[in-house]
């Protein structure tokens, strides 16, 4: 009777052992009666994460160090709930379209310390992840996860935190990261099961091996379509993105893009600005940058640039003409001076007052135009600035209208044996007598 008992249980299991399951999404009627996708099956971990690593804590001395590196380094950090392997198929495709010749360098993994994290030229994390179906097994209450999709999501922001840390660190963080042709790597693969269909015991693991492995195949091939690395990816700067990353580090300091041609393809796109603003952007970043690095050359095609910036000048903007007041020869600060607006940096930048360069041509300006109304505040705010030479009136007076007193400026003595043309005294003098009809 044992021994019957034992052979009916046996039938039993060998029969439900070979019968097909049916696996189906909930409420959803059987429509395929099998499985139809065939391919590789993935080799590895299917539900690995990215391995979390500890970085060292540097000191405000090595955090400085790898900062001043970090000016030029393009950041790709992996999130945690990125697959390893699929992280992996990025970093290669990454690695294989970069231009190393831009005298940047690509670099993956975290910041160690928080200066060289906002230092970083561009930063991007990316997350690629994996997604599942969920099915229901006939006459199971438990319910399976059947792997149909993955996607990468890139997001090139620095975090908000780490602006103010750019502060303490000259020349750091261009914490409005410029665009480049990585931006808009977002996309995703899809490789859906039937809504329902039958399988043996045992096969599940193989069914999402072969899906994901189907995945991994897709995912690569499309990873194919990213493009080379460069900055301001817009075809309106075809010829002279590269301005951008010049000069390399150590490396050419002879860009191929002739200034020449620089002026007068940014005198297209200035006059194209209200057609497309972001042209604005992109090339103020550009110029901004020849500024820093002393493209001299380049003078007359960054002046048509920076004159945009008047009246309205940012505090980013004042710091940076300020610093560079000798650029070219000065002859951009006298550009801009010159600019129908340019009368506003006189007050936004006093440093031109004391500067030997540029002392002589703010007299010389104010000289020719102190009479404009515009310019009448100079007067007061800049009188001991002013004292070089007297200003005589234009003598513009009009019917009916007492002649206005003219400006007298009182100059310390001269040496003896050198002439002056110049009537003055340290005893008050008539206007009359000191003014010419």
């Amino acid at each position: 009777m044992l021994l019957a008992f034992s052979l009916c249980f046996w039938a039993v299991a060998h029969f439900y052992g070979r019968r097909p399951l049916d696996v189906g999404q909930s409420n959803v009627p059987q429509s395929d009666p099998g499985m139809t996708n065939t391919g590789p099956l993935f080799d590895g971990d299917m539900y690995a994460a990215m391995p979390q690593i500890e970085t060292p804590h540097p000191t405000y001395a090595e955090d400085m160090m790898r900062a001043q590196s970090a000016k030029t380094w393009v950041r790709v950090i992996f999130e945690k709930e990125s697959q390893p392997q699929f992280a992996d198929l990025i970093k290669s495709a990454l690695e294989k379209q970069w231009k190393s010749d831009l005298g940047y360098q690509l670099v993956f993994g975290e910041s160690q310390g928080p200066i060289e994290d906002a230092a970083t030229a561009v930063t991007y994390r990316m997350a690629v992840r994996t997604h599942s179906q969920q099915y229901q097994i006939t006459e199971e209450p438990n319910k399976r996860l059947l792997f149909s999709s993955v996607d990468l999501k890139v997001n090139s922001r620095v975090n908000a935190g780490n602006q103010n840390l750019a502060q303490s660190f000259p020349g750091g963080m261009n914490r409005n990261p410029v665009p480049t042709s990585w931006d808009h790597l977002e996309f995703a693969c899809e490789d859906p099961l039937p809504q329902s269909f039958k399988f043996h015991a045992g096969q599940l693991e193989t069914i999402n091996r072969r899906q994901l492995g189907i995945l991994y195949q897709d995912f690569w091939r499309k990873l194919a379509e990213i493009p080379a690395f460069c900055f301001f990816p817009d075809r309106d700067f075809d010829y002279i993105r590269d301005l951008y990353a010049w000069p390399t580090p150590g490396g050419a300091y002879n860009p191929s893009v002739d200034p020449i041609e620089f002026a007068q393809i940014t005198k297209a796109l200035v006059s194209n600005y209200d057609q497309r603003p972001i042209n604005r952007v992109y090339l103020d970043a550009i110029c901004t940058h020849m500024v820093v690095v002393g493209a001299t050359n380049y003078v007359v095609g960054i002046s048509t640039v920076l004159c945009e910036w008047l009246p309205h000048l940012s505090e980013d903007r004042r710091q940076l003409l300020a610093s560079n007041l000798p650029f070219a020869n000065y002859e951009l600060m006298k550009t801009l001076l010159s600019h129908r607006q340019g009368y506003l940096l006189f007050k936004t930048i006093p440093e031109v007052w004391n500067d030997p360069g540029l002392a002589g041509f703010s007299r010389d300006y104010w000289r020719k135009n102190w009479d404009s109304p515009q310019l009448a505040w100079m007067a007061r705010e800049f009188a001991d600035k002013l004292k070089s030479a007297p200003v005589y009136s234009n003598s513009r007076t009009a019917v009916g209208q007492s002649k206005p007193e003219p400006v007298i400026i009182i100059l310390p003595p001269r040496p003896a044996s050198a002439p002056s043309n110049h009537m003055a005294s340290k005893q008050p003098v008539p206007a009359r007598t000191a003014a010419a009809d």
